[in-house]
């Protein structure tokens, strides 16, 4: 299989949520696996299954989460800076365990590589950009509510992806 192929294969899929009192923003990076999209022009992406290993990574509940709080004239969002977690609600058993671990291990070193190469970052969506270089992943967001539908997606570039976070806030 090739990059090209790979590319095609994962994505890295923001979701954007107020909390209740909707003065705090979530902001919440899922991977996602490409399935065949019904409208044309869209890419259509699903959960990985259960145990589902995709070009030796294991996507299954792996989050990249950030929040900000509405109320500050910044909006700042406060990433995690190199925080990939797993939001596990079913028993994790050995196996999947051992597939968590290869996979957070295999990012680190992928993390490594880049801030050896790159230097440091302290943006959340540069860290989002080398996330998905590092798992071959376009990053994408879901077509606005009523447009397709829930689980078709747009591509986005990092100045894409600046602007969009930035329609999130001020809505």
């Amino acid at each position: 299989m090739t990059d090209q192929d790979r590319q095609r294969r994962i994505a890295l899929c923001l979701t954007h949520r107020l909390d209740r009192d909707g003065q705090n923003g979530r902001i919440e990076g899922r991977f996602l696996v490409q399935v065949e999209s019904l409208h044309p022009g869209c890419q259509g992406y699903r959960n990985p299954h259960a145990g589902e290993v995709i070009d030796g990574w294991f996507l299954q509940d792996l989050v990249v989460p950030a929040s900000y709080r509405r109320d500050t004239p910044e909006k700042t969002l406060w990433a995690y800076p190199d925080v990939l977690v797993y939001r596990r609600r079913l028993p994790v058993g050995l196996e999947t365990a051992v597939a968590m671990v290869r996979t957070l291990a295999k990012v680190e070193r992928g993390l490594a590589r880049l801030r050896e190469a790159e230097g440091y970052i302290n943006d959340h969506i540069a860290f989002l950009f080398r996330l998905a270089r590092i798992f071959a992943a376009k990053v994408v967001v879901p077509v606005d509510a009523g447009a397709l539908t829930p689980w078709s997606f747009i591509e986005m570039t990092p100045d894409d992806l600046a602007d969009q976070i930035r329609r999130w806030q001020a809505d």
